[in-house]
């Protein structure tokens, strides 16, 4: 692929990937409307998790085991060692056994991965990324594989003349992995979904083709997608439900949703949760949705996710919606408008969202926020807030 090609996908797609753009951020003083939120005494709280990372955290998952400890999955944000702006984002796993209050490391899951690029880019500095990850319980399952981890892994170089670090998502894919335990031993991944843009050449590597290459296989519905990411996923009896982003270009994209087998053998197309076009009717400067998360709260199951502005390339926080038919896809709407029931936000103009919520959490749903040119520069806050 040349590189003027490569260029074009990094900008029409970069909003689609929350945490890929955060050190490119600049201030922006236009005003944007603003929900109304009371503050929570005691809240925003700092999650802060001891000896990982000097560039800080990100993209958190949460789930609660079955002696009732919150387990997290999220994104450790290392500076690379061989170019200034290639980050090393890498999956890590930690557990509080407070409800959410305070956090201990239990280690590396997906570390990234320095690679020696072939032509057209040899000689670039390059890194397999490894981030925004979904975990999951799921007491369906085979015991080995009890604990599931869903993610993105993909491909970015640094070009020196550029000054920037370039994200190549045609080798890319949702991998998958499964363990008895939190801490492991963990199988080896599996590349599960990819889209459009998916380069075959990958297809030599150790885990082969992609096992669901969901625009051919959903082409109708799916066929338009040129990547997919940040996924969420939900255990039910009858499997897994499992949301993602699919970006279709520089101005479109949806949230789809697709339900597996305990054993992820097959999958099947459910729907589109969202369109991004529906973003604006909340707010004129969102263009779209991203961060997809799912969870249950009581008897209800919520959709939440983080509308993006353009101009600003901004997350605006974080939008919880009903889902009132989980087997179809279909949200509470009002008057045909998605009815958001909770909107959970960082401080103004800040790039915030990219959200997580475990009902066994007593601090309410986290959310991620970045704070360009002050390290650490990822940072998870607590927002003592719930549906």
């Amino acid at each position: 692929m040349s590189t003027s090609k490569t260029n074009w996908i990094a900008k029409e797609l970069l909003l689609a990937f929350g945490s890929l753009i955060l050190l490119a951020l600049s201030c922006n003083n236009s005003e944007i409307e603003q929900p109304i939120n009371t503050p929570i005494p005691g809240y925003p709280l700092r999650i802060e998790i001891l000896g990982v990372s000097e560039n800080g955290i990100f993209d958190p998952a949460l789930v609660e085991d079955e002696a009732g400890q919150i387990w997290m999955s999220y994104s450790e944000v290392n500076l690379s060692p061989i170019a200034p702006k290639l980050l090393h984002v890498q999956t890590r796993i930690a557990v509080s056994t407070d409800r959410g209050a305070t956090w201990e490391d239990r280690g590396l899951i997906n570390p990234a991965q320095p690679v020696t690029l072939p032509p057209p880019y040899q000689g670039l500095p390059a890194v397999w990324v490894q981030e925004v990850s979904r975990l999951i319980f799921n007491p369906y399952a085979l015991d080995s594989e009890r604990w599931q981890m869903f993610w993105l892994r993909y491909l970015r170089v640094y070009d020196s003349d550029q000054d920037s670090s370039i994200p190549l998502f045609e080798h890319g894919w949702i991998a998958w992995k499964g363990a008895p335990a939190p801490e492991g031993p963990w199988s080896r991944g599996r590349k599960l979904f990819s889209g459009s843009l998916y380069n075959e050449d990958n297809n030599g590597d150790a885990l082969g083709a992609p096992e669901y290459p969901l625009e051919r296989l959903f082409p109708a519905a799916l066929g338009d997608c040129l990547v997919f990411t940040e996924p969420g996923a939900l255990v039910a009896e009858d499997g897994v439900y499992i949301s993602l982003k699919c970006p279709t270009g520089a101005e479109g994209g949806k949230i789809v949703l697709l339900h597996c087998s305990h054993d992820l053998l097959t999958c099947d197309y459910r729907g589109n949760l969202l369109e991004d076009e529906e973003a604006s009717s909340f707010n004129n400067r969102f263009n779209g949705f991203s961060a997809t998360e799912m969870f249950r709260n009581s008897e209800d199951i919520f959709l939440m996710v983080t509308p993006t502005e353009t101009e600003a390339k901004l997350y605006r926080g974080c939008y919880v919606f009903r889902i009132i038919d989980l087997e179809n896809a279909e949200l509470e709407r009002i008057d045909s408008r998605p009815n958001v029931v909770l909107i959970v936000e960082g401080t103004d103009r800040s790039f915030n969202g990219a959200c997580t919520y475990s009902q066994g959490s007593a601090v309410g749903i986290i959310y991620s926020q970045a704070f360009p040119g002050a390290p650490p520069e990822f940072r998870l806050f607590a927002s003592g807030r719930v549906p």
